[in-house]
């Protein structure tokens, strides 16, 4: 597979405006014990589907966690899902936000170390 990244204005705006929306529609209230539960059953399903190789029931499942119990981890794993389907730009759009967060020094590195492989410097 081709990995063709989009670098037309157009794609990288709709780019943004998708992880936009993920992020801002994330909850930011207080969460209940029920949503800590469905976002874990979320993440389990995500594990495995991504086990199974099904990388895009994986993602949703990873983005319904993450939209319910908002933790950078699984916003981590939801832009990898992207990678292993070939949408680096969305994956790169991820790691640069959560970049921006304070994270752990470990999470931050971790991150840096995906972005490097998925965006070489020119």
């Amino acid at each position: 597979s081709s990995m063709v990244s989009s670098s037309s204005a157009a794609g990288s705006t709709n780019t943004a405006r998708y992880v936009d929306r993920l992020i801002s529609r994330a909850n930011r209230g207080s969460v209940s014990q029920a949503d800590v539960d469905k976002a874990q059953a979320h993440f389990e399903a995500a594990r495995r589907a991504n086990d199974a190789k099904d990388y895009q029931s994986a993602c949703t499942s990873f983005e319904r966690a993450y939209l319910l119990l908002p933790k950078p981890a699984t916003l981590v794993s939801t832009a990898n899902m992207y990678v292993k389907m070939g949408n680096a730009s969305i994956a790169a759009e991820i790691y640069h936000r959560l970049l921006a967060e304070s994270l752990p020094q470990h999470m931050h590195d971790f991150i840096a170390d995906k972005l490097r492989v998925i965006q070489p410097s020119e």
